[in-house]
């Protein structure tokens, strides 16, 4: 499945639909049989059978264009503060996952929409940043980093130790411990279908405290990508370069960099 980015809002579609809907009020409300002295409900569904559809019709035209221009209006200030953040970082911001110059990028977070997808380079690697929103009623945003592996690694999942049994039948394998770190244990549930691979790539002790000591980091590794990304903490777009610097040092610990 490929990356999925959140489309803009449909800004013509939606300035047509609230006029006609406006004019169609404004038509209904004048040609009213009712008196004046009634309410403008009356007033817009009085008269044939035909008028209260009409109005209901018309209404939710004006609704969902005015709603619509208002989230379209938000939505291109919050990209034009990403393309700003963008191009101080040397990257791209791309609207459609074909624009996506590095080739077989399909780790599971960004299954999910993606409010702004960043392209480039880093440090000489190649990296994808996804920013996208997590929660419910307290909803924040956040942010992947993507980084292209500088050789085939073995696939992983790597999650704060609690995380639901899905991932498991995802990657499949058991939890993966290490004895001799019983921190990093306790605070990681490390999956694979290829432990023995997996305990050697994370066979660093310096990496393995590095973890503990800084809990709460996801990774998911496809073989060929490296996703890492945190859901305990709000990442605003002006952060986006912090954030990329926090999770360079992990990629380059992780692939021996």
């Amino acid at each position: 499945m490929p990356i999925q980015i959140r489309r803009a809002a449909p800004v013509a579609g939606a300035a047509v639909a609230a006029a006609l809907g406006l004019a169609v009020l404004a038509a209904l409300y004048a040609t009213s049989p009712a008196p004046p002295e009634a309410t403008f409900v009356s007033r817009l569904t009085a008269g044939s059978g035909w008028r209260p559809v009409a109005a209901l019709v018309a209404m939710m035209g004006l609704i969902w264009g005015t709603s619509s221009l208002v989230a379209g209006h938000f939505q291109r200030r919050q990209l034009a503060e990403v393309d700003e953040v963008a191009r101080g970082m040397g990257l791209q911001r791309i609207a459609d996952p074909s624009e996506l110059t590095e080739p077989g990028l399909d780790l599971p977070i960004l299954r999910r929409q993606m409010s702004a997808v960043l392209q480039g380079r880093h440090e000489g690697t190649a990296v994808v940043i996804g920013c996208y929103t997590v929660g419910g009623e307290h909803a924040y945003g956040t942010a992947v980093a993507c980084f292209r592996l500088p050789r085939e690694l073995p696939v992983f999942a790597l999650a704060p130790e609690g995380l639901s049994d899905k991932l498991a039948s995802v990657f499949g394998g058991a939890d993966i411990d290490f004895e001799a770190h019983p921190s990093f244990s306790a605070a990681y549930r490390l999956r694979s279908s290829d432990e023995a691979a997996t305990r050697a790539l994370l066979s660093d002790s310096r990496l393995l405290d590095r973890l503990a000591s800084d809990k709460g980091w996801y990774a998911e590794c496809d073989g060929t990508w490296l996703g890492l990304f945190r859901l305990d903490e709000q990442v605003a777009r002006a952060a986006l370069p912090q954030f990329l610097q926090r999770a360079t040092p992990l990629f380059r610990a992780l692939t021996g960099r």
